[in-house]
């Protein structure tokens, strides 16, 4: 019976030890399957953050386009409008200009006077619209008017304003076919744009002298008479002299 109860006793001791080994075994099974949930749900975190992030950079790069292309979009707007103001204002320049409305030409009552006396008893060379002033910007240029543009028919008369002679006959670059006139006191008037020229250089002119004919040898965008008056080289307001009918 002892040697039974040792037996039994031995067999109880091994049970229990294997026992142990199973608990240790399930405990250590236990908080594996812990430190891999753990893992799982850091992982599961973070590639949300990384998700999260990759939409917001998405989305702020979406935004940034959709600002660019809001902003090109403004830009072209501005630029429309700006183009619109300054056709209107162009528009309405032109409109005033086109109140000055020339209807006589020069004639013989001016002759035998000194020129300087004829300030405000002048007529405009041409009969026609007064489309560019004096000073006045010239379209798509930095340049200003030095005298006026007188809009008038190809082929209508282009006369002397007063008595003088004429000094030059040309083409002059900028000016295409141009009378000068001498009229004494270093007062003298120009006449360009011309179609053709009928006088010549050393030629006695009075007042409604015939000069040439109206054309676009200076390039202009329309047809006409360029006209200067200048006190040596300096340029002077033509229509402070003018009286237009």
């Amino acid at each position: 019976l002892a040697a039974i109860s040792r037996h039994h006793s031995e067999i109880i001791q091994e049970l229990n030890i294997e026992l142990e080994q199973l608990r240790k075994i399930k405990e250590e099974t236990i908080s594996l399957r812990n430190s891999l949930k753990k893992t799982r749900r850091a992982k599961s975190k973070e590639k949300s953050k990384a998700e999260k992030k990759r939409q917001k950079e998405s989305s702020t790069i979406k935004k940034t386009k959709n600002d660019i292309k809001k902003t090109k979009k403004s830009l072209k707007d501005i630029k429309a409008e700006k183009s619109s103001i300054n056709e209107l204002f162009a528009k309405l320049r032109r409109q005033k200009s086109k109140e000055i409305e020339n209807r006589a030409l020069p004639d013989s009552s001016v002759n035998g006077k000194r020129f300087k006396s004829l300030k405000g008893h002048l007529r405009l060379p041409a009969i026609g619209i007064v489309s560019g002033r004096f000073n006045q910007r010239r379209e798509g240029t930095d340049s200003r008017w030095e005298g006026v543009f007188i809009e008038s028919n190809s082929g209508n008369d282009v006369r002397s304003i007063a008595d003088g002679r004429v000094v030059y006959s040309d083409w002059l670059r900028g000016f295409g076919n141009l009378v000068i006139i001498d009229h004494g006191d270093r007062f003298y008037s120009l006449y360009g744009n011309n179609e053709t020229l009928w006088v010549l250089e050393d030629d006695i002119v009075t007042a409604g002298d015939k000069l040439g004919t109206v054309g676009n040898s200076g390039g202009h965008k329309s047809d006409g008479v360029y006209f200067e008056i200048r006190r040596d080289s300096t340029p002077l307001n033509p229509l402070d002299w003018v009286n237009i009918k």
